[in-house]
């Protein structure tokens, strides 16, 4: 309830973040205190606000690195990671500053058959990836291809899959700069299996024929698309035809630059 929790804020952001600090290699008990964490922070602004702070941050991301091969562990870990960088706030860039990023991998490569932990990561990397300030660490420590890993091995769940394109687009868009990466032909063949895998699942068609849109305003991007044109036309035509409110006018934007 929110209001007993707003009654009860200060101490037990004290208890829970003194439990978290004595059993920092204790992945049960960090486990049940991340998510209570988390539910917390749900139900109360205040309590998120007062978890992104460096030291509470690098308490999280230091029993996550100490306790990696503990799946249900990675999985609240990057839980409460995507929570508190969710939103306004410098949560993005003080969990990229403290070594969020290169930790989210890991979790997603130690446990990469694990759908909670790949969708719980993959959201994380996506609201990280909005921040500008974390994109040289997204190049550095090669999250691209991580996620495009994780997609392929969990290519039957279309919920990673959904995730995974939106991640993709937000590490490749920097709003900021108004800038777009170059996309790879792995990328290219990744999204339109997506596409041809779940032509009837609204997210992953929507979040691929968004990223795509995203992709086409680089003109060597468009090259590419214009190689690999019999395969995605009739791709993007199916997606607009079938979720016309989601998709069309994505579509119209790029097919109208392949033109």
């Amino acid at each position: 309830d929110p209001g007993t929790i707003s009654t009860v804020r200060e101490p037990l952001k004290e208890c829970l973040i003194g439990i978290m600090d004595r059993h920092v290699e204790c992945p049960e008990v960090l486990t049940s205190v991340f998510d209570a964490i988390w539910a917390c922070c749900q139900q109360d602004e205040l309590i998120k606000n007062i978890m992104i702070d460096e030291t509470h941050i690098s308490v999280i991301l230091s029993a996550m690195q100490l306790n990696l091969g503990f799946a249900n562990l990675q999985r609240s870990g990057c839980s409460l990671l995507w929570l508190l960088s969710s939103g306004a706030g410098n949560g993005k860039e003080l969990i990229g500053s403290c070594g969020g990023i290169p930790t989210v991998v890991n979790a997603m490569l130690a446990h990469n058959e694990s759908t909670v932990v790949q969708k719980e990561g993959l959201i994380a990397l996506k609201n990280l990836a909005i921040s500008s300030c974390n994109k040289p660490i997204f190049a550095e420590t090669g999250v691209k291809d991580a996620v495009i890993c994780s997609l392929w091995i969990n290519c039957k769940d279309p919920q990673v899959i959904s995730i995974g394109l939106s991640a993709l687009n937000n590490i490749a868009v920097d709003s900021e700069k108004k800038s777009v990466a170059k996309m790879s032909e792995q990328t290219l063949l990744l999204v339109t299996a997506a596409m041809s895998l779940f032509p009837l699942d609204e997210n992953v068609q929507k979040n691929a024929c968004f990223f795509i849109k995203s992709c086409s305003y680089l003109p060597a991007n468009l090259d590419l698309m214009r190689e690999k044109r019999e395969q995605l036309i009739p791709l993007l035509f199916r997606a607009a035809d079938t979720f016309p409110q989601q998709c069309k006018k994505f579509v119209s934007s790029v097919v109208s630059k392949l033109q």
